[in-house]
């Protein structure tokens, strides 16, 4: 499965090539990936007869979320009359430092909803991988806290 990433300025673009759906029909294909993203904390924004688009988070969470899964993003999921679907992950990375780790979260997620699509089945690799970007979010955050901390104790007391 090939996942095209584009880097723009505050986004990252996930571009999936059309993949087969499945057996199941059009509109049971489409309520199973609805149900999964709205179990994941997703909103639908659109649902048409060949399309879906979700979403989660907003602008202002970007600024303060250590976990990846918190980041505002969009999944759109357009199908074609030859039982393909094609998927298109945009991340807002705004007030974010993305490190490969944050970008394999994503890469991930996408993996993830593409193997439910075709075998039912649900995976969580992805949360794993939020795991370890979160913990490096955290330490780079403690770091950044004692030298400002120290920064200040300087200024202060030694003044």
């Amino acid at each position: 499965m090939l996942i095209d990433t584009k880097i723009f300025n505050n986004q990252i673009i996930l571009e999936c090539k059309p993949f087969f759906r499945g057996i199941d029909s059009l509109d049971v294909t489409i309520d199973r990936i609805e149900t999964y993203f709205l179990r994941k904390s997703f909103s639908v924004d659109e649902r048409g007869n060949n399309n879906l688009v979700v979403s989660k988070g907003n602008r202002f969470t970007n600024m303060f979320a250590f976990k990846m899964s918190k980041l505002k993003r969009c999944i759109s999921f357009s199908f074609d009359q030859n039982d393909q679907v094609k998927i298109i992950s945009v991340i807002d990375t705004f007030g974010q430092m993305l490190r490969q780790s944050e970008i394999d979260f994503f890469i991930l997620e996408v993996k993830e909803t593409i193997r439910f699509i075709q075998t039912k089945e649900e995976y969580s690799f992805s949360q794993e991988q939020n795991k370890k970007a979160t913990i490096g979010n955290y330490l780079i955050l403690f770091c950044f806290l004692i030298v400002f901390g120290f920064l200040l104790y300087i200024i202060i007391f030694l003044s």
